[in-house]
């Protein structure tokens, strides 16, 4: 499947219809990225957005209205339940 197929969904985001400057999504350190995280609580597609930031580490940005630390500390959490699980 062409990485173009696998995007389809993000046309949906409101990301890709708003006029969003990538700043808002991607903060150089010390920007906020508040405003990012809030079109993303209001965006139809964010659990899929979330949900591929996750399947493909994706190490920057916002993804789904998570930062990259938060999915890291999510990401470290559901491997110790699943090494507790076995």
């Amino acid at each position: 499947m062409s990485l173009q197929l696998q995007l389809q969904w993000a046309n949906d985001g409101l990301c890709s219809i708003m006029e969003v400057d990538d700043d808002t999504f991607f903060a150089i350190r010390g920007s906020s990225t508040r405003r990012g995280k809030a079109i993303c609580r209001m965006c139809p597609i964010n659990e899929d957005c979330f949900k591929y930031s996750l399947d493909y580490d994706m190490e920057f940005g916002v993804w789904g209205g998570v930062e990259q630390h938060s999915r890291d500390y999510i990401k470290r959490k559901s491997n110790q339940a699943v090494s507790y699980t076995r």
